[in-house]
């Protein structure tokens, strides 16, 4: 039985040389021996002041896809809005996380207690306010203009852990957040926090959740 078998490479000496190899396999390949958590090396880090990003458009895009579909509607209030999934590229020259990638969805439904919306503070973040009053296709508009030009602004968030926690009305899995903040994960020798933590026997792993997209201090508003 080969070490393959066992989940183990075998050593540099023994690996399998091709005298047919086509050009390039000669390439070196160079890896930090003292990283403990291939997901720790991803995960970006909470940080104070936020983490500066380049924003495209997340794999799930626009809710609703375009304009020939209506708007969504919130079951709470009836009111109508869209959602944008938001992917932000982290910009962090030198830092194990530079280039990571976090998502989230924005909607441009207005917090009541916060009179605005996530979409109202992503525009103002990366320095394109919305007006105060705009339809939903106006709106709409901004955010797709925005998101072409692949703007650079700053977000805050926060790792958390979740595990599944039945089902509702309609068939879809919930979850229920068990462990929030990044110094709740156990700690690595390098200073870093491994991201996946035993919670009641069932192995878990922290997601950056996104919490507020930072204009300046006074206009956070964590949602």
């Amino acid at each position: 039985m080969t070490d393959y078998e066992y989940g183990m490479a075998p050593a540099i000496d023994d690996a399998p040389v091709s005298v047919n190899a086509a050009p390039g396999w000669d390439e070196e390949v160079v890896y930090d021996e003292t990283v403990e958590s291939l997901q720790g090396s991803l995960l970006p880090p909470e940080v104070k002041g936020g983490l500066r990003v380049k924003y495209k458009l997340g794999n799930r895009g626009f809710s609703p896809a375009d304009l020939s579909d209506g708007p969504l509607t919130s079951k709470k209030t009836g009111k109508r809005f869209f959602m944008v999934h938001l992917q932000g590229e982290v910009i962090a020259p030198g830092e194990y996380y530079n280039n990571a990638n976090v998502f989230t969805n924005a909607t441009s439904l207005i917090f009541e207690s916060a009179k605005t919306s996530p979409i109202h503070q992503w525009l103002k973040s990366i320095g394109q306010p919305a007006p105060a009053r705009a339809t939903l296709q106006e709106l709409y508009g901004l955010v797709q203009n925005a998101i072409a030009g692949e703007p650079i602004g700053t977000l805050k968030g926060r790792w958390e852990a979740s595990v599944e926690d039945g089902e509702t009305e309609g068939g879809k899995k919930k979850y229920k957040t068990v462990l929030k903040g990044m110094r709740n994960f156990p700690a690595l020798s390098d200073g870093r926090h491994n991201p996946e933590v035993s919670v009641n026997g069932q192995t878990v792993t922290a997601q950056f959740n996104v919490t507020d997209f930072v204009c300046d201090a006074k206009d956070e508003v964590p949602f």
